[in-house]
Parts: C-alpha cells; structure tokens; sequence
C-alpha cells in the first residue's frame, strides 16, 4: 500500500537540498505539507516537487507542482539539526498495494536517487571549491557513478 515513509539523509544543510532541486529543474517551497498519494503529510521546512519531464512507469507526471500527486519533504529537528526526508514510498500509483514495509517502487527509487546524487554533487563542489580542485562524475560501464577529482 501506498504510504508516506521517512528516513534520515546524510546532509547538515538545506540550502545542499535547495540547490540540488534546482540543479534538477524541480520547483521548491517551504513550510507546506509533503505530498503523498493519500493526500497532504506533515508540513515541512522544505519541499521539493519533481519536474514535468520525472514521470511514473504510466507515464503520469509525478511532481505536485506540475499536476502530479508527489513532492519529497525535509525536516529539521531544531535540537540536532537532523534532517529528515519524508515521501510516498509507492510513486507509482495506487495499484502497489503488494509493497511490503520499508521496500519502494523502482520509480521512488529512481526519483529519490537523483535527488540524492544531486545533494552528494552539492556537498563535493563545496569541499573541492575550497581545494581549488575540480572533479566530474563518469558512469561505469556497470552503472555504477564515480568521482573523478583533478588538483
């Protein structure tokens, strides 16, 4: 079943989140409540919404701000400074009822992947930009996306 999951994602910052949502094409807001299939979740410092061109396996926008149902939340814990993420776990649609707890459709996978490379893409431009190094992402032939860093 479709449902609004949350976990704890390795960045200190939000303006890193802000800046890889852009990088994305994807439109930002603050304090409103996360998007999920069910409706409106908790309100969030920040939200972000999905481009027009992130689409499900039917081909239906996902994005709440251009149509869809979906946006991905984060919270801050004003003690800590954990952040937390919150989103649907069944961006697919409502048919997932099969989705056991904890697992994702491969479309949440995808779309909370990309965001989170976009965040990690963040976080080394600021470390290497203080090494004055440069660096570029390369796709292996496996898949798999390395770092390649020059000083």
């Amino acid at each position: 079943m479709s449902k609004l999951v949350s976990g704890n994602v390795k960045v200190s910052d939000l303006s890193l989140v802000r800046e890889a949502a852009l990088q994305l094409g994807w439109d930002i807001m603050v304090n409103v409540p996360v998007s999920y299939y069910e409706g409106a979740g908790a309100v969030c410092e920040l939200i972000v919404s999905p481009g027009a061109t992130e689409r499900n396996k039917h081909g239906e926008v996902i994005g709440k701000t251009v149509g869809g149902k979906y946006s991905i939340g984060f919270q801050q814990e004003k003690g800590t400074g954990q952040i937390t993420m919150l989103h649907d776990n069944a961006m697919d649609g409502a048919e997932q009822f099969s989705i056991e707890s904890g697992q994702q459709d491969e479309t949440t996978q995808r779309v909370v992947g990309k965001l989170k490379q976009a965040i990690a893409e963040g976080q080394l431009r600021r470390i290497y930009a203080g090494q004055r190094a440069s660096w570029r992402t390369e796709a292996r032939a496996d898949g798999a996306h390395v770092h390649v860093i020059r000083r």
